[in-house]
C-alpha cells in the first residue's frame, strides 16, 4: 500500500510530481488542501487545524467526515502507540 501526505509549505508544480503522488491513500494537512484543490487531487482524509487554508469557501464545502483532528490523532497516539 502506498500512502502520500501533502502538507503546507513549498511544493513543486503538479506536473512534476503527478506520477509520484499516485497512491492508495492520500492525506491532506493544513494548506496542503489548497494545492490539492488547485490540482483536482482526490484525497481520503484531512488533518490539522486548517489555519493556513486560503481557499476557505472550497474548504467549507467538503464532506467533514474526512476530518481527523489533531486531538483525535493525539488521543490515538497516547492510547495505542505508547
Amino acid at each position: 500500500m502506498k500512502c502520500v501526505l501533502i502538507t503546507g509549505g513549498e511544493r513543486p508544480p503538479f506536473y512534476m510530481v503527478r506520477e509520484l503522488i499516485k497512491a492508495d491513500y492520500t492525506c491532506i494537512a493544513d494548506s496542503g488542501f489548497d494545492w490539492a484543490y488547485e490540482n483536482s487531487l482526490e484525497f481520503n482524509i484531512i488533518v490539522g487545524d486548517m489555519d493556513s487554508v486560503k481557499k476557505l469557501k472550497e474548504f467549507n464545502s467538503i464532506d467533514k467526515k474526512r476530518f481527523l483532528s489533531y486531538l483525535w490523532i493525539r488521543m490515538i497516539q497516547i492510547l495505542y502507540l505508547h
